[in-house]
């Protein structure tokens, strides 16, 4: 039995099936795109997708328990999205307070308005960072579940003989901390990069030395997700 022979199973026993499909992301990670009003996706990577071993069913049951909480507890993903497009929102407002200091020589907004800005992006990240961890928590959770209810049925059906607790031994080994997750160290490196910038703007530095550390740290914040060393 494959990872997403796995996953259609449950898909189709739990009636999701309809409302998503399954595609191959080739070397991308595993990821699940949900859709309020129309089919969601589940990216499986190549990996996952054909493959044999305990950790694929889990990863595969993972992604299953990300759709299943999002159909069934559909404020839970709503809550996500608005957290996210407020970061964003947070991120926009803050850079663009930015350049209107540095466009008008630091003679627009005071250092207050930009530390009140600096302390609502903060905030809305420490939260969504949280958000993140918990709903990564409720995917293995509901995976589970359903691993537990479906697992047997579709061993039988594809002839597996690899035994359940070694496929919940995975969820097991495979739990992470807070700062393990990649998203949040993506959240941590973009706090430190615009709040540090921000900072670097009150301070009222020449313009050059301002401009200069704030393209360095853009480029190496790029650089660092182009090169997923997060």
């Amino acid at each position: 039995m494959k990872g997403y022979e796995l996953l259609d199973y449950i898909l189709k026993s739990e009636s999701l099936d309809k409302k998503c499909t399954i595609k191959n992301a080739g070397p991308s990670q595993d990821k699940t795109e949900f859709h309020f009003f129309k089919e969601s996706t589940i990216w499986l990577n190549e990996k996952t997708y054909n493959g044999l071993l305990p950790e694929d069913y889990r990863v595969a049951t993972h992604e299953a328990g990300h759709l299943y909480n999002n159909v069934h507890h559909w404020y839970w993903i709503l809550l996500f999205k608005v957290l996210r497009a407020l970061c964003f929102l947070s991120i926009i407002s803050l850079f663009g307070s930015v350049l209107i200091q540095l466009w008008n020589s630091y003679d627009t907004l005071s250092n207050k308005t930009l530390y009140l800005l600096m302390g609502i992006f903060t905030l809305l990240s420490v939260v969504f960072m949280i958000v993140i961890n918990v709903d990564e928590e409720l995917a293995n959770t509901c995976g589970k579940k359903l691993l537990n209810k479906h697992f047997q049925t579709a061993s039988a059906q594809y002839n597996t003989t690899i035994p359940i607790a070694r496929v919940l031994d995975e969820y097991k080994t495979s739990k992470t901390n807070f700062f393990q997750h990649k998203y949040t160290r993506m959240f941590l490196i973009m706090m430190v990069m615009i709040n540090g910038n921000t900072y670097l703007v009150t301070l009222m530095l020449p313009l050059d030395i301002v401009l200069f550390c704030i393209g360095a740290s853009s480029v190496s914040v790029v650089f660092i997700m182009v090169k997923k060393i997060l």
